[in-house]
């Protein structure tokens, strides 16, 4: 496990399957250097209530009801400089990378990688925020 602060990393996840929604936030919360701040199963939800929770990094999935998880990481990064997203999908297309990586996504991962990968790269994420704008994808 990577253990490079000791900040509470806030965290704000996105997915329109509430079942891997809670179980994503179940498991995430047995991180202790991280905390989940909120969920959204649509994008103009998320957008509602990123504003209020204020989390330092964003998981969302690609594919939402309403918006995808692209327009939405861009759309969140117009409005606030002092968040990572993280796109989260079963989706391993070249397209879908290189979309993410065009609006400044921090990550792409996969659904089928490891826990500790997601917890890694959240940190990552969360230490970027310190140093100039990076992109990892």
């Amino acid at each position: 496990m990577v253990s490079t602060t000791n900040q509470i990393i806030k965290i704000f996840l996105v997915d329109d399957n509430r079942f891997f929604l809670e179980g994503l936030a179940y498991i995430i919360a047995t991180n202790q250097q991280l905390q989940v701040v909120g969920t959204a199963n649509t994008g103009k939800e998320a957008l509602k209530k990123i504003d209020q929770s204020n989390p330092n990094v964003v998981v969302t999935d690609l594919v939402l009801p309403d918006i995808n998880g692209i327009r939405l990481a861009k759309e969140i990064l117009n409005k606030k400089n002092n968040v990572r997203v993280i796109v989260l999908s079963i989706y391993k297309d070249p397209e879908f990378i290189k979309a993410a990586k065009k609006v400044g996504v921090f990550a792409y991962l996969y659904k089928d990688e490891s826990v500790d990968q997601l917890n890694r790269t959240i940190i990552e994420a969360y230490l970027s925020l310190s140093s100039q704008p990076t992109k990892k994808v």
